[in-house]
């Protein structure tokens, strides 16, 4: 294929790109100015410490069955 129709969606690529990234942007930036209109504060996660999850019960479960230790 002739360099031109590569160089052209390489350009393509980049303007999508930029366009994703200004679209993101000016969503974010609609959400907190509503949430500074309506004095919404800000919710920090909170996540359960790290290996208490549903996950991890089953994990041990599991290795229980098969006859695994785990230190824990």
């Amino acid at each position: 294929m002739p360099k031109s129709v590569w160089s052209g969606d390489r350009g393509l690529l980049r303007d999508l790109y930029l366009a994703t990234e200004i679209f993101q942007f000016s969503g974010w930036k609609e959400m907190d100015e509503y949430m500074r209109e309506n004095k919404l504060e800000t919710i920090i996660p909170q996540l359960p410490p790290e290996g208490r999850g549903p996950q991890e019960k089953e994990n041990r479960q599991r290795s229980r069955r098969l006859g695994r230790n785990q230190t824990s």
